[in-house]
């Protein structure tokens, strides 16, 4: 069944309507749905339902609720990707594939190295295109909640950020000894010896192609954050984050 989010606000004890232009043109002309037909619907909180097509009238779409139950399909970690943003259309893909491991925000950061200067009105034109990825990469790996995808942020404000998170890891591609593997074990380690099962609130920073300058990484680390390599390979910066996302997964899921 095809899945679709609607705010709770619309979401009635046995009744959901939906009146997004969009998903009504897409579910009644793209997909040809009618009545008696089948949709998952999520609240973008907690809970998913089951529900069938009821009526259509004047842009509307109402179902009735078949079963209700909380998300099933939601990652065991609670990762926030700080990406520097690259050229191109790689950002694209690092939302897409980011998504689809199961991190549960990004935040595009502009970096001295960053070469295209998003500001105004082109940063969020690029916001709303990566929000709308990352609503279709849910709809497609089936999870329950759409990761926040934050405006453009400078190095400064990311690094203020690092204190808000259990553990923040800045992959650097001049590390030789710290790796993300050491870094991973004895956070784990120390955190579960304090916090038994409760996951930690993680994150990670990934420079962009030319990665990040001596200036940027010290305000990094003086804010708490550590420095780690993932190899003797340098990672290209569409594949780093992905990456790194997967070995976190790995590290702390249930």
């Amino acid at each position: 069944m095809r899945k679709f989010f609607v705010d709770a606000e619309y979401i009635s004890v046995d009744e959901i309507h939906i009146s997004v232009k969009e998903d009504v043109n897409h579910i009644l002309n793209v997909l040809r749905m009618k009545i008696g037909d089948k949709l998952i619907i999520s609240d973008k909180t907690s809970w998913e339902y089951v529900a069938e097509i009821a009526n259509v009238n004047d842009g509307v779409i109402d179902l009735d609720i078949i079963s209700k139950s909380e998300f099933s399909n939601e990652p065991d970690i609670d990762v926030t990707l700080f990406q520097g943003i690259p050229k191109g259309s790689k950002m694209d893909e690092i939302v897409q594939k980011s998504i689809e491991i199961g991190v549960n925000a990004i935040v595009p950061v502009m970096t001295r190295r960053s070469v295209p200067e998003y500001k105004g009105a082109d940063a969020d034109k690029k916001v709303m295109r990566w929000r709308k990825i990352a609503a279709e990469t849910v709809k497609q790996c089936r999870r329950g909640l759409i990761p926040d995808v934050s405006n453009v942020i400078g190095v400064s404000e990311a690094a203020a950020r690092v204190g808000d998170f259990d553990i923040f890891l800045l992959l650097y591609e001049s590390e030789e000894e710290f790796s993300l593997k050491q870094a991973l074990t004895a956070f784990r380690l120390e955190w579960e010896a304090e916090n038994g099962q409760r996951l930690p609130k993680m994150a990670i920073f990934i420079g962009p192609e030319g990665g990040i300058d001596d200036t940027e990484l010290v305000k990094f680390e003086a804010a708490g954050a550590k420095v780690v390599t993932v190899g003797n390979t340098i990672l290209r910066t569409e594949t780093a984050g992905p990456a790194a996302l997967a070995m976190l997964s790995y590290e702390f899921s249930v």
